[in-house]
């Protein structure tokens, strides 16, 4: 019966913390904000204290978040768990190297004269490659516990849906700062393109008013054309504008009656000097 009831809570402490981990976790989309959720719902199920390390651009192991259990920690207990979070690089530099969990049975050599305690190093991992480093850190003079078998494996699960999370949340960082540089582009062209195709409009404005009315048909024609077509290029350029604001969310569709005879009509007459050129015979027929 009471090897029953050990498992019951074993189980149910486990489905607790990785239920608890999906749905807070599901909620988060930046690094910062990740790695604080992911100390806070390790402490106090997996530790006093508990570190997220996270491996930066260039290859090098920063804290991105640290979490005590209870602001009442204080003085020599508080440096204890910080030295057992805060390790050496001789300590966490076999996790990154061999994507193996260590369980350190007492405190650092550093922390010693403090109190005793226990500590997990936990890689985060991804893909085959180790993203960060869980710390863990236990000490007795907190909670009285040491970290057990079943805390690690534990922490091993727990490990795993953390580094989804911060994959999810660099993965969103990376779509967030293309979107951003796409915007910038989009801004940049628009402005570009509307100001050569200014030049053009005033351009064929110009041709048009020192065009003799009776000119040849085909010189009016041609002027007309361009024109309209100078009209749509604007309207492209608008709707490049746009789509920024449908990323925002603040486009509004107003719809508008138009006329398809005379977009196909002006669709027509920009083909029409090709097909001449090469002696082909452009017709159009729209139905009514």
């Amino acid at each position: 019966a009471v090897e029953i009831a050990h498992l019951l809570k074993r189980e149910r402490r486990r489905s607790e913390l990785l239920e608890a981990a999906a749905a807070r976790l599901a909620t988060t989309f930046d690094i910062p904000r990740t790695a604080a959720a992911i100390a806070e719902l390790a402490v106090p199920v997996l530790g006093d204290a508990c570190a997220v390390s996270l491996v930066d651009g260039d290859g090098v192991l920063r804290v991105e978040a640290v979490r005590k259990a209870g602001a009442e920690i204080d003085g020599s207990i508080a440096s204890l768990l910080k030295a057992q979070v805060d390790l050496p690089d001789e300590l966490t530099r076999p996790v990154l190297a061999e994507s193996r969990a260590q369980r350190l049975s007492e405190a650092p050599p550093s922390a010693r004269t403090l109190g005793s305690g226990s500590t997990l190093l936990v890689p985060l991992r991804r893909d085959g490659m180790v993203v960060g480093i869980l710390h863990l850190a236990h000490a007795e003079a907190v909670s009285g516990r040491r970290h057990t078998d079943e805390d690690l494996m534990l922490a091993l699960e727990f490990a795993q849906r953390a580094a989804l999370a911060i994959e999810n949340a660099r993965l969103h960082e990376t779509a967030r700062r293309a979107v951003a540089a796409r915007d910038e582009l989009l801004a940049v062209v628009s402005h570009d393109l509307g100001g050569l195709l200014n030049t053009i409009a005033l351009g064929i404005q110009l041709v048009s008013r020192a065009s003799p009315d009776d000119g040849p048909p085909s010189v009016r024609k041609h002027v007309d054309s361009i024109q309209r077509a100078a009209v749509r290029m604007k309207a492209l350029i608008g709707a490049l504008r746009d789509s920024a604001m449908v990323e925002a969310g603040h486009f509004t569709v107003a719809p508008n009656p138009g006329d398809v005879a005379s977009l196909l009509s002006d669709a027509s007459e920009m083909f029409r000097a090709s097909a001449e050129e090469k002696q082909l015979r452009l017709d159009l027929a729209v139905a009514p």
